[in-house]
């Protein structure tokens, strides 16, 4: 006998997405209603064959982490290059998140993207990843991102990839996160600590993984919020690379507040494109 898991998303009658899971215990979809059926056929016909990966992503699966590296950036790039080519002015920024994003922070080789948009195109933003071979999978229970995993036929890194509403406090707390350990060597190494220590302790599945650094995610979170509260905006004039001026494929701006003082605040400005980084001073 064979247990097959469906997750199932579907539209109740106030135009409202609904997310729902299902167990069968049987050796074929014979047991599955046809009533059953008919709702979720969709699903059924485009999916049976990676239900077990795609969609119940399975709390007792192995997990690595590595040390940093160089090409998680030129991955990134690659795909964000793919997702302006697609979606255009649909896209207000693409952002490199989660521990592959933060140079020196050992991770699991999976690129975190979370693909900024305003509120209103989302179905269009959603129709179009699922024409170019990506699942949606609702919001699994976070608000403000919703996720979407990748069964095309392109040959592409491992990555997980978030659609999130423009002031989302989801993506909020993404861009913190990032930047505060970008910014923060001294956080940024304790961080890695407690990864590499839930490996050698034999934790290494991603529930039991996810426990081990659950508070001292928290912890950070919290400060990295309080921090970013903190900084003052940068205008958008200075948002130009000088060595590229924006002229290629503009994958964004990472932004590191030094701090102020002497009546000045001080800024490290690393651009996407290129790679070039530079300092800014305001008065």
């Amino acid at each position: 006998m064979s247990k097959i898991k469906i997750t199932a998303a579907y539209n109740n009658p106030d135009g409202v997405w609904e997310f729902a899971k299902y167990e069968y215990h049987s050796t074929s979809l014979d047991s599955i209603s046809q009533d059953e059926y008919s709702i979720y056929r969709e699903l059924i016909d485009r999916h049976i064959t990676c239900w077990n990966d795609a969609l119940d992503m399975g709390s007792s699966r192995p997990i690595t982490i590595s040390p940093y590296q160089e090409r998680w950036l030129t991955d990134f790039q690659m795909l964000a290059g793919w997702y302006t080519e697609e979606f255009g002015d649909l896209i207000i920024e693409i952002h490199h998140v989660g521990s592959t994003s933060v140079p020196g922070l050992v991770a699991k080789p999976r690129i975190d993207i979370d693909i900024e948009i305003n509120p209103v195109d989302f179905d269009a933003v959603r129709n179009h990843l699922e024409s170019i071979g990506y699942i949606f999978r609702g919001d699994l229970d976070i608000p403000g991102r919703f996720a979407f995993s990748y069964r095309g036929e392109r040959d592409l890194v491992a990555h997980n990839l978030y659609v999130c509403p423009s002031g989302s406090q989801e993506l909020k707390r993404h861009l913190a996160f990032r930047n505060y350990l970008r910014s923060h060597p001294e956080e940024r190494e304790k961080y890695s600590q407690i990864k590499l220590d839930a490996i050698q302790q034999g934790k290494s599945t991603i529930d039991v993984y996810m426990d081990h650094k659950g508070e001292v995610v928290v912890e950070i979170l919290d400060r990295a919020l309080r921090w970013a509260d903190a900084i003052p905006e940068l205008p958008e004039e200075y948002l130009i690379c000088p060595s590229c001026s924006g002229e290629e494929i503009n994958t964004g701006f990472e932004i590191r507040y030094i701090g102020g003082g002497d009546k000045a605040e001080y800024f490290i400005l690393d651009c996407m494109t290129c790679q070039h980084h530079w300092e800014v001073q305001i008065s």
